[in-house]
């Protein structure tokens, strides 16, 4: 048996195939051929596809080009009634943000004007609040500025 040595990539490996010993004790073809460099035969590898010669003057292949044009047509023809479907949907999803935006902005002046006349209310005391809620007392719901 020849000592191990380093491979390219730091690792060791033995001296020879025969060097290692199989599972069962014995060499078999299987391992000399994976240090050998040649894969193991393999008999259920099928061999690559060639093409086919096809005439392209015969009947049949004019049939078979002819839908296949029509189904291209079809598939691209339905692509672009779904782009317009889509682009006819984002148009009006946009219209309806910038109305909703605008709706969004108006809501937003309309709560500072009413906050800001609000805080120009007098302050009622505790007391007071309850009595204007329940419709009791004399407290007037308007300040005494704007009272005639």
């Amino acid at each position: 048996m020849s000592p191990p040595s380093l491979t390219k990539r730091g690792f060791y490996s033995p001296g020879s195939p025969a060097d290692v010993p199989s599972p069962d004790g014995s060499n078999d073809s299987a391992i000399e051929s994976c240090y050998s460099g040649t894969p193991p035969p393999s008999e259920n590898v099928p061999a690559p596809r060639k093409r086919k010669a096809v005439d392209k003057e015969s009947e049949q292949y004019k049939a078979r080009r002819e839908r296949n044009n029509e189904a291209v047509r079809k598939s691209r023809a339905k692509s672009k009634l779904k782009r317009l479907q889509t682009d006819t949907q984002l148009k009006q999803l946009q219209s309806d943000k910038s109305r909703l935006e605008l709706q969004v902005e108006m809501l937003q002046k309309e709560l500072h004007l009413i906050r800001s006349w609000v805080g120009q209310q007098p302050k009622m005391e505790p007391g007071e609040a309850e009595a204007a809620q329940t419709g009791g007392g004399t407290v007037s719901a308007i300040s005494p500025k704007h009272a005639k």
